[in-house]
This record gives C-alpha cells, structure tokens and sequence, in this order.
C-alpha cells in the first residue's frame, strides 16, 4: 500500500526544542555568579597588544556569547600585560569581579586566555585555545564553551547549532530549505534547498560527525534523509507512508523513529545492531519519540485515547506504556539529557503553550502565557533554553526561551515562514558549512 496523503493534523504532534542560559555558581574561590533578575556579575576582557586582523571580531562576539543569559554585563579594554595582583586590586576597586584575558598573536593558529578573580586576586584558569576552522566567531564561541562552566559550574550551548525548515515564494515558485544557525539566530545557512517539501529535522548524538536527518515529500511517501554538515545525503528509511522523527541517545548506538510503512497507522521502531522491532502496537498514530535518561525510556506523542493526543512513556524493557500528559490536547515532546526535564506543547485557553514535566518529582509546570502558538519544541545542550516553532496567524518564526528568566527571543524575521526547529549537542569539531555546494 502506498501513503498518499499527509493529514495536516499530524504536523501539528511533531517536534520539541529548547534554548540556552545558565544558573548559579558558588566556586572553591568564594566567587559567586547567581541568575537573579536585576543583579549582572561586571566582567572586564581585556586584549593584549597585537595585530591580529580577527581580535575585535573575536572579542566583539565573546562579549555577546557571556551577556546572552543576562548574567553577566561585559566590557572590553585594551591592556599591556597579563595581570599583576596589584592591577588586579584596581580592577577590583572598579567594580570589576573578572577578568578574561586575551593574547592574540598575528601568525599563531593558538589563542591563550586567562580568567581571573579580581577579589582574591588570583588566577581561576589559563589556557591555550587552537582555532577550529577559519572564522573568529567560531573560535569565540569555542572559548566561551571553555570559560562560562568556570563561572557558572554548569555546561553551555554556544558552539551548538539550531537547525530548521524554511519556505520562500517567488511568484508561483516555492522553494523548501533546510537551515542552520548560531544559538541567538545568526549566520543562518541553507544545507539543503529545492523544491521539495522539508519537514521535522532531528540531530544524532555524535559531537564529531552530526548528522542531521530530516523528512521530504515524495509522490509515493515522506522519506526520512541524513545529511551530514558538508551537505552529503542519504536515504535514511524509505518505506511506504511516514518515515520521520528518529531519536537518539547519548553513547547509544540504537534509535527509535516513526513509520507507517503503508497501513495507515503510525508506530515506532526500534533499531540496534541491526535488530528492527515494532515497540508500539495501537490503533493510533504515534510520533515524535524521544530518548529518556536511559536507554530503555523513551516519550511519544499519541491519539490512542479518544483520538485526542497526549504525552506518553514507554519502557522499552518490558513495553509498559505510562500517560504523561492526557489532560488536554499535548503534543511534541523534548526530552533534555541534561536537567530530565521533559518539554511539551499544550492547548490552553486556545493558545499551544510550553509546559515542562518533571521525570523525577512528576511534577508539571506552564512555562509560557502569551500570545501565539508554541510547538515543535527542543531543549538545548545546557538545559537551560527551549526553541520553538511560534505562530499567530501571520507569521511563522523560530523563537526561544530562556528558562530561568522567562524571556522570549525571536531568531527569525517576520516575513520568513520558519518552522520544526531541533538544537544540535555542543559540536565539537569545525564543519565547512558556509558555502552552498
């Protein structure tokens, strides 16, 4: 049997995503860096004399990498040496609680950067930072990955990746791209651009080699593709009907993904080491998998009940099934490895609003009120951030949100239809992206 039609409804149950920011540290030294509201930890940079033709680029975007949370108020000075403790008394005596130093020599493919404690005058870490690849804001987001878990005890996003789905119309031409972006929207890159249809992306786990698997539209069914970042394809899974939505886990080579294979009904499948099993068996359609903390859980969406979709758990071990969240209409969930915090989106008072489920106190909580619709969510590699797929009638964009502050940043413009956002892990190797090809 082959799948012809698509329902639009079964959009509406895909995907889940979250954003970035970090949470209070207090460190063996006495330094204390706290989230609150209105309280920014003041951080000099300071930049050592040197020609290179990148510093002010590289120092620029430092500077916004550490005030992306809001905890920290950041400001750059030339200075002429690594510091002393006297001129770290100064510092101190200005306000200044650290201090991040840089040396940029011309012709070195190294960066040495230092952090220092103004208050007890002493040294927090040094070290010797090999440019990845060619861009200097690369080589900043790859330091702020190396400071931000001294100030803050907790691990980062800012070398990580937002993938999603772009449409554009040129008259009657209409053309569907796959896009790439920084953690607050910038550099976005197309990977993939044609004519196809381009649905619900989702990132493997391997930090060195990411591949990013998306589905398209075919005349005979939607095909789940893997791509890597230099832009090689391949079919993933071609059967009849859907073929969407893998999920994967940490250190785990196996993965659980959606197909219908041409019956009408969608389940998940899990694949190992070449074993391929059926893990669902209803008489609803099941999407959006996602890997819980261990490797026998995984999170689905379901209709089972009642044609009403709702958030469920199955153990893998021995194919219980739990209800998560059946008290309305809920969709897209996101499981985050690093706070076992489960995402989700949830009609409420007609509005789809981000709620959070707790996998360890069971316990539920509304993270967004206003205006448009939220779905598609997916948690970034901190934990602390959500991006999603907003909606209010008129324009379709990919937003996040911080977690710990509540607020909401737009990473796309109004007059593009952006959707099905999915955040990468924290990337560890550079990747020639920026050339179409």
């Amino acid at each position: 049997m082959v799948y012809q039609v698509f329902p639009h409804q079964m959009l509406k149950y895909i995907l889940c995503a979250f954003v970035l920011m970090l949470i209070p540290y207090n460190n063996s030294r006495g330094h204390v860096v706290e989230a609150q509201q209105h309280t920014r930890i003041p951080v000099l940079i300071g930049i050592l004399p040197c020609q290179h033709i990148h510093k002010d680029t590289l120092t620029a975007q430092l500077k916004k990498d550490l005030e992306f949370s809001g905890q920290c108020t950041i400001k750059i000075s030339p200075v002429s040496r690594f510091l002393s403790k006297k001129d770290l008394h100064s510092l101190a005596e200005k306000g200044y609680e650290l201090g991040i130093f840089i040396d940029m020599p011309e012709n070195s493919n190294t960066i040495e950067w230092r952090l220092y404690d103004t208050r007890t005058h002493t040294m927090i870490k040094g070290q010797r930072y090999h440019m990845r690849g060619p861009d200097p804001i690369d080589w900043a987001h790859n330091m702020a990955d190396l400071v931000w878990p001294l100030l803050t005890d907790t691990t980062s996003s800012f070398s990580s990746k937002i993938a999603f789905c772009k449409q554009t119309s040129n008259g009657k031409k209409r053309t569907h791209a796959l896009y790439i972006c920084d953690i607050d929207g910038g550099r976005p890159i197309p990977l993939i651009e044609n004519s196809t249809i381009k649905v619900a992306p989702r990132w493997n786990y391997d930090v060195k080699n990411p591949l990013l698997f998306f589905s398209e539209y075919t005349d005979r069914n939607i095909r789940l593709i893997a791509c890597t970042l230099e832009r090689k394809v391949k079919v993933a899974s071609n059967f009849d009907g859907l073929n969407m939505l893998p999920t994967f886990w940490p250190h785990h080579t196996q993965v659980v993904y959606c197909a219908s294979r041409g019956d009408g009904n969608c389940q998940l499948y899990f694949q190992k080491k070449g074993t391929f099993k059926r893990v669902t068996h209803n008489t609803g359609t099941n999407l959006s998998p996602t890997a819980g903390a261990d490797a026998s859980t995984i999170y689905y969406c379901s209709d089972v009940h009642n044609n009403k979709p709702g958030i469920y758990e199955l153990n893998l071990k021995d194919n219980s099934v739990t209800p998560i969240a059946t008290d309305g209409y809920c969709v897209c969930p996101s499981f985050s490895q690093t706070n076992n915090l489960l995402a989700y989106s949830k009609m409420i008072n007609g509005t789809m609003q981000i709620c959070i489920y707790d996998t360890v106190h069971k316990t539920h909580k509304q993270l967004t009120f206003n205006k448009g619709h939220k779905e598609e969510c997916s948690w970034s590699p901190c934990g602390n951030y959500v991006v999603y797929a907003l909606s209010n009638g008129t324009t379709q964009q990919i937003a996040s949100l911080n977690t710990k502050t509540g607020k909401q940043t737009l990473l796309t413009r109004a007059q593009e239809v952006c959707k099905y956002p999915a955040w990468s892990p924290l990337l560890q190797k550079h990747f020639i992206v920026n050339a179409q090809g």
